[in-house]
């Protein structure tokens, strides 16, 4: 799976639990959205689910799956039968998913905003990826994407 993430400057990723992203640029949002359309699947957390737009959700170029702790809708589950799907979410729930070895890549979006430092919402990659495979500067952001080996790059 794919883990899709923005964080600020200095590396948090929300500002707080009910979090709109405002603060990230457009750019950020055109290009999740050419990502997520192309590559339709978003599986997300049920927090997560609840604070996307509803024009995002019923955007017939894509489908969410909430995730769920056990049974056919959990994070090993989907992984074996959409491999290629977006995850979307929060520190705890990516981290999880990068624990449970079914995120292959991140990307990750870098903006130029610097954002209130929460712990709680620090990205939870720092420091812990690989180089990555490739490097793409925008003015208002820069986009890293690393290659994992399911927790085996430390």
């Amino acid at each position: 799976m794919i883990a899709i993430l923005v964080e600020s400057a200095n590396g948090y990723m929300a500002k707080g639990p009910n979090d709109t992203m405002s603060w990230t640029p457009v750019l950020d949002k055109q290009i999740f959205r050419l990502l997520t359309t192309i590559n339709k699947l978003c599986v997300c957390s049920k927090h997560t689910y609840t604070l996307l737009p509803q024009k995002m959700l019923s955007d017939p170029a894509r489908e969410f799956i909430k995730a769920e702790k056990v049974g056919s809708k959990s994070l090993p589950a989907l992984n074996n039968i959409h491999k290629d799907a977006y995850l979307i979410g929060g520190p705890m729930f990516l981290k999880e998913a990068y624990n449970m070895s079914v995120i292959d890549t991140i990307i990750i979006s870098t903006t130029k905003t610097q954002i209130e430092p929460n712990e709680r919402y620090k990205n939870p990659f720092n420091g812990n990826l690989p180089n990555p495979i490739t490097t793409i500067n925008f003015d208002e952001l820069t986009i890293k994407v690393y290659k994992t080996q399911h927790g085996k790059e430390k």
